[in-house]
């Protein structure tokens, strides 16, 4: 209760900064990142792989199977 006091008597002299009404309107400079799904990348470093060599077909063994 005492605490409760206190700082009522603290917030009308003013030692307390009251919190804002009501929060700040955005901005209305537009967004830096477009809204939407990404878009495509224009070009691609990627390199073409040879294809893997063709899997021996064994048993749990190890021997060929038919």
């Amino acid at each position: 209760m005492r605490r409760g006091l206190w700082r009522r008597i603290k917030r009308l002299l003013g030692f307390f900064e009251q919190p804002p009404l009501s929060p700040e309107p955005p901005d209305l400079d537009p967004a830096l990142v477009p809204a939407g799904p990404p878009r495509r990348p224009l070009g691609s470093d990627a390199v073409a792989l040879d294809l893997p060599e063709e899997a021996e077909d064994v048993d749990a063994r190890g021997r060929d199977v038919p």
